[in-house]
């Protein structure tokens, strides 16, 4: 996927630019009385940080424990992916965070990749990522998202902005909170193609509210979508208190492979050979696992 302008209005929850449904019965982030809530629009929004070129990682710390979400993957520190190529700022200012590509590692193993974590906190704001490409391929399960800092996880909230697994073409934009918050009745005729209306992830319930996102995205600077206009522009209106369901939320970009999703699904994605360990051992597969990042904004 190249080219790729996606936003997030953090109020929360979110308007999006972004782009099939996937089996979200198998997702879950970390272990571990409501009333209608819509986002508040507010008349202008100023930029607070831009994240670029060789700057880029200042903002970011990355994280090197394992994986929460069971993927083949050891997230390497930032010392050792400069080392090893998989994070780097390129001579036109792309930065690239990617997987592993030249090593051969055994049916089922862990493949190094990165996973970063914004320094700064948020509990709203317009977030913009211009990307020029992002990572996809048989095991691949890349994701940008944010996650409460500060909450048990899903009590805190997980807004996932663009994400999906294999060699899927789209993207699904999904909302995990705690027991409470559901998709308002009007959601459901404004947007096209909801999976699911309740945003709580608790009891084993993983899926969260989510909608499959198709259409195409315009490459803007100015932090536009605050305007109602497309589907995947409009407001996904929430039934609950948001700010105490989604608190201090750091902005997360990751590549995992296999693990609670990328692995359930590989079989039925119709694209991919033999199995998700299988995947992992061969380094070719990773030739376009890597995201290249022109910049991403947050406005407040």
């Amino acid at each position: 996927m190249y080219g790729a302008l996606s936003a997030l209005l953090l109020s929360l929850p979110l308007t999006v630019l972004a782009g099939v449904p996937h089996d979200v019965q198998f997702r879950r982030r970390h272990a571990g009385a409501a009333h209608n809530a819509t986002i508040a629009r507010r008349s202008s929004y100023t930029l607070s940080d831009h994240h670029a070129g060789q700057s880029f990682f200042d903002g970011f710390d990355f994280f090197s424990d394992a994986d929460p979400t069971h993927g083949n993957v050891n997230y390497l520190s930032q010392a050792a992916a400069t080392q090893a190529g998989l994070a780097y700022v390129q001579s036109d200012n792309t930065v690239v965070l990617k997987v592993d590509n030249t090593s051969t590692v055994p049916a089922g193993g862990n493949r190094n990749s990165v996973r970063i974590t914004s320094k700064k906190t948020y509990n709203r704001g317009l977030f913009i990522a211009d990307l020029f490409a992002m990572p996809h391929g048989c095991s691949v399960w890349p994701a940008l998202w944010t996650v409460s800092a500060t909450e048990t996880w899903p009590d805190g909230g997980e807004v996932d902005i663009i994400e999906n697994v294999n060699e899927a073409t789209n993207n699904q934009i999904t909302l995990h909170s705690g027991a409470g918050c559901t998709l308002a009745e009007g959601a459901k005729t404004l947007l096209s193609h909801v999976q699911g209306t309740t945003c709580a992830s608790t009891g084993g319930n993983n899926a969260g509210c989510a909608r499959a996102a198709s259409s195409k995205q315009r490459r803007e600077r100015q932090p536009r979508p605050v305007h109602v206009g497309n589907a995947d522009g409009r407001v996904l209106k929430l039934q609950c208190d948001i700010a105490s369901h989604f608190q201090n939320h750091q902005l997360v970009l990751d590549i995992t492979l296999c693990g609670d999703w990328a692995g359930p699904a590989y079989s039925s994605s119709g694209q991919c050979p033999g199995t998700c360990s299988d995947a992992i051992a061969d380094p070719s597969n990773f030739s376009v696992a890597k995201w290249m990042v022109n910049y991403i904004d947050i406005y407040q």
